[in-house]
């Protein structure tokens, strides 16, 4: 046998490292792609066969089943991530709403679940799923819970409607933070706004970007509804209307009421007032919402 030396092992070495330079300049110019054309036509039927050794002992039918399992476990999977979305969303409403109580100790609040809105879309209105049995009347107020929702305007056993503040029959007490001007707060949202606030005093100094809260004075104030509730800020200068003696803004609601989850009746504002029990039937404290014949006032 024939030993190899150290100048056979280099000369082998320096013809392998020749034979590699070549091929690379050869890939280089383009003049190996016949090759790896005709290569790759060679391993199409190899493919083929490992495609069917893999698919071996399985028909369509039960590909397809496999499929629509796969395609199930993943829409449970997304609808799951969805529900733990809308469960953290809900675990910060029920943080603020802690808060909101630690600031509002007189205040009685029955956390209740959006189950419905008004699919057609003509009626700024939700349904609850809290109603009398929970202690719940018309009239009382809703908030979000920092911000003012709406009004109670119908009340079953265990649910309850509510009339968002920018529906055109919500009608709410409203007064200026900051200089105590008082008037009513209609929705306009079936008008192509959303708030706007009247029968302001015309010497009554409030100016854009006032903070509009739930009226505290009797004279605006809603029954059932405590006051200082925020509802919105002034969204421009203050209009007189055609009379001259009283003045009109618009207010921009503070409630995002396109994304209600979870929101907070009022059910009392009086530490010494319990929690009403199922009420007789009564007339509605919400004030009449007909719009004045002016309806630029």
């Amino acid at each position: 046998m024939t030993a190899f030396t150290i100048r056979h092992r280099i000369a082998i070495v320096v013809v392998i490292v020749m034979a590699c330079l070549g091929l690379l300049a050869l890939d280089s110019q383009g003049l190996l792609d016949p090759i790896r054309t005709g290569l790759r036509q060679a391993m199409t039927p190899i493919d083929r066969l490992a495609d069917d050794v893999i698919r071996s002992g399985k028909s369509d039918s039960e590909l397809a089943r496999e499929n629509e399992a796969l395609r199930q476990e993943r829409d449970a999977l997304a609808a799951e991530v969805a529900r733990l979305q809308t469960l953290e969303t809900e675990v910060e409403q029920l943080r603020e709403q802690l808060q909101v109580q630690q600031a509002n100790p007189d205040w009685t609040m029955v956390t209740a679940r959006v189950s419905f809105s008004d699919p057609s879309n003509l009626n700024k209105i939700i349904t609850i799923d809290k109603g009398s049995a929970d202690g719940i009347r018309k009239g009382m107020a809703v908030v979000d819970p920092n911000y003012f929702v709406g009004l109670v305007t119908e009340v079953s056993e265990h649910s309850a409607q509510i009339t968002l503040g920018i529906d055109m029959t919500a009608v709410i007490g409203g007064e200026d933070l900051y200089t105590g001007a008082s008037g009513n707060v209609y929705g306009m949202w079936q008008m192509g706004q959303r708030m706007e606030m009247r029968h302001i005093d015309r010497n009554s100094t409030i100016k854009d970007g006032d903070p509009i809260v739930t009226a505290t004075n009797a004279t605006y104030s809603t029954a059932l509804v405590p006051g200082g509730i925020i509802i919105g800020i002034v969204d421009g200068d203050p209009q007189l209307n055609n009379q001259g003696d009283a003045q009109t803004v618009s207010v921009l609601p503070a409630a995002d009421f396109d994304n209600l989850d979870v929101v907070a009746v009022i059910v009392a504002s009086d530490p010494n007032q319990p929690v009403p029990p199922t009420p007789v039937v009564q007339a509605s404290p919400v004030p009449d919402a007909t719009l004045p014949e002016d309806s630029n006032e």
